[in-house]
């Protein structure tokens, strides 16, 4: 610079601020006092976009101990069923009800209309009225019950390695092993009684000789195929409106499972329990997998299939000026 008129103008330096927002904050957040969605839509947030820490998980979903990649659905036998079993669900999740109705339509053709699996399960409007306790109607709506919580399971991205059943819920494993189809399965169902009481170690079979010993044959290149080599299920969901096999499956693990390990053992829904809690608090035990919970959140109508953006991160953050503190 030189001359006689040269000037300089100095402005104040100001250094940048650092925004309390994050691009496309939502500045709306007025909510009523019995707004669900809001809730939802926070838990969301959190579980789908934040990082997950093991050591700040709730209480109910215990810290892993190993990888829990192998599920095992358990399809109990007859026992567990209550007069009002399915009905929370069938009030609450859509899917749940369009198998009942679907597994109704063709038990209704198959035994002449003497009586309805929807009248059964869901219109009783008391323990009075109920048939749940005949063996005629016990066995189908326990089967309906199963295939409609693995239909649900399944639309959760929950899929099992294994499938195993004990006595009348053979017929939902085939069914939903994809050995019989859905009409075959309900006609077994209602053709179908109890014969025998096996023990754990022992299960009878009848019928013909030559067909007999073609069964036990196959059965004996499964096990030197595969079970002797595929790795054992950790996880063990028993598909049924109550859990009566927990303690049968712990002692069969225990006893042909060397790792020191236990299995986690899981049920769907609890005798007079509310049924859609019990079903989530066992999912949260057993998985955090972002996939489960997108597609879980994705059933309550809370999450399109596709990503946008502006449905994360639209809360306020913190205020970090990101300042170096040093201390010497």
């Amino acid at each position: 610079m030189g001359g006689t008129t040269t000037h300089v103008i100095i402005e104040e330096y100001q250094p940048n601020k650092t925004s309390i927002t994050n691009g496309h904050i939502n500045g709306y957040h007025i909510r009523n006092d019995d707004d669900q969605a809001f809730l939802q839509r926070i838990s969301q947030q959190l579980l789908l976009k934040r990082t997950i820490s093991y050591q700040h998980l709730a209480s109910l979903a215990q810290r892993p101990q190993i990888t829990l990649t192998k599920i095992c659905f358990v399809f109990s036998g007859h026992g567990p069923p209550w007069w009002t079993m399915g009905r929370q669900l069938y009030e609450s999740e859509s899917l749940f009800t369009k198998w009942i109705h679907l597994i109704d339509g063709e038990m209704t053709k198959n035994n002449n209309g003497e009586w309805r699996l929807l009248e059964e399960l869901i219109e009783k409007k008391n323990e009075q009225e109920s048939r749940i306790n005949d063996i005629n109607i016990a066995q189908p709506t326990l089967f309906g019950i199963q295939v409609a919580l693995t239909a649900l399971l399944v639309s959760w991205n929950i899929y099992p390695s294994s499938i195993i059943s004990h006595s009348t819920g053979d017929q939902a494993a085939a069914f939903v092993a994809g050995r019989l189809t859905l009409g075959e399965t309900v006609r077994i169902e209602h053709l179908a009684c109890i014969a025998v009481v096996n023990s754990p170690r022992r299960v009878t079979i009848s019928g013909d000789e030559k067909q007999l010993m073609k069964y036990n044959k196959f059965l004996q290149y499964l096990i030197q195929m595969y079970l002797k080599h595929d790795e054992a299920a950790n996880v063990f969901l028993e598909i049924s409106p109550h859990s009566v096999l927990a303690t049968s499956i712990r002692e069969c693990y225990e006893l042909t499972n060397q790792q020191q390990q236990s299995p986690l053992i899981l049920l769907t829904l609890k005798r007079k329990e509310d049924e859609q809690i019990t079903l989530i608090t066992s999912l949260a035990q057993f998985t955090t997998s972002s996939q489960v919970w997108q597609q879980y959140f994705h059933t309550r109508q809370i999450l399109p299939m596709k990503n946008h953006a502006e449905y994360f991160d639209n809360f306020p953050l913190y205020k970090f000026h990101l300042s170096l503190c040093w201390y010497e």
